[in-house]
């Protein structure tokens, strides 16, 4: 499936990390598919029933200049369903407008819009939980609250500079038993740690990288891309980093992923004290 990968990328990306391999020693890649089990998303043209248009493991990739990332959220891996899984994080390809009902939205997406919207206006309700769900529905479908369709939010976003990026860029489910999962993370470790350490060191340019989640926070870590930026004398001058919970997190405490402070304000917060322009989430 994996043969010849790299021409799924952009000609921007591939002339930035070219040469750069994925880890074929695996031992992921040396275990036998089970019966029924496909890996997701597809590649490009592919035959994954119900994927959506434009799938495909290097999505994320494809209409992002690297030289012109301002953000990059790093999520875990893709959704364990056909429907959903693109390429770019958290999006989910089935959605083509905000569900009222939320069993049809993921909780992870469904969490992440709730903050964003807060982000965008201020108001805290939002991050009420189910309620404040129920509060943005309405409020959007009452006019009182701009947000575009899912699509075109991730669109805009990627066009402000937004890199949706998993640590791993596939997963393995099995047909009619979800729960049946293999992850991926060692075969894109590589890919991953260079596209990391890429933008931490980047001479021109200034970037945010929001680790959601323990799993991204310890992927940056391992990438060694905050040392690759000390080195350039990159951080905290051109990049640096806010680490927030995974929007699906539960403790003990309820869903904290809507604790302050709000990662999308707080990465704004650090592009304007590196003295750059701030994302319109």
């Amino acid at each position: 499936m994996l043969a010849g990968w790299e021409e799924d990328l952009s000609a921007a990306w591939r002339g930035a990390i070219g040469g750069v391999q994925l880890n074929w020693k695996s031992p992921v890649l040396d275990e036998e598919m089970l019966r029924g089990e496909i890996i997701l998303p597809g590649r490009r043209g592919g035959d994954v029933p119900g994927a959506p248009d434009g799938a495909n493991p290097l999505r994320t990739f494809q209409k992002t200049d690297p030289a012109k990332v301002r953000a990059v959220i790093l999520g875990q891996d893709p959704y364990a369903n056909p429907m959903w899984a693109t390429g770019r994080a958290f999006e989910q390809g089935n959605l083509t407008e905000w569900p009222d009902d939320q069993q049809k939205i993921a909780v992870s997406l469904r969490r992440i819009v709730q903050v964003l919207a807060a982000a965008r206006t201020g108001d805290r309700a939002y991050t009420a939980g189910d309620r404040g769900w129920k509060q943005l529905t309405g409020d959007l479908r009452a006019g009182r609250l701009r947000l575009e369709p899912p699509r075109r939010l991730f669109d805009r976003l990627e066009k402000e500079g937004v890199l949706f990026l998993n640590t791993s860029l596939t997963i393995s489910v099995v047909e009619r038993e979800p729960k049946k999962r293999r992850a991926h993370f060692p075969v894109w470790a590589p890919l991953i740690d260079s596209v990391l350490k890429l933008i931490a060191a980047r001479q021109s340019g200034h970037a945010i990288f929001l680790l959601l989640g323990r799993h991204a926070s310890n992927t940056f870590d391992r990438s060694r891309a905050k040392t690759e930026a000390e080195r350039a004398g990159t951080w905290k001058s051109r990049v640096d980093a806010v680490r927030h919970w995974h929007p699906a997190a539960i403790t003990a405490k309820g869903p904290v992923f809507f604790e302050q402070p709000n990662p999308f304000c707080a990465a704004n917060d650090l592009l304007r004290n590196l003295g750059a322009a701030p994302i319109s989430w």
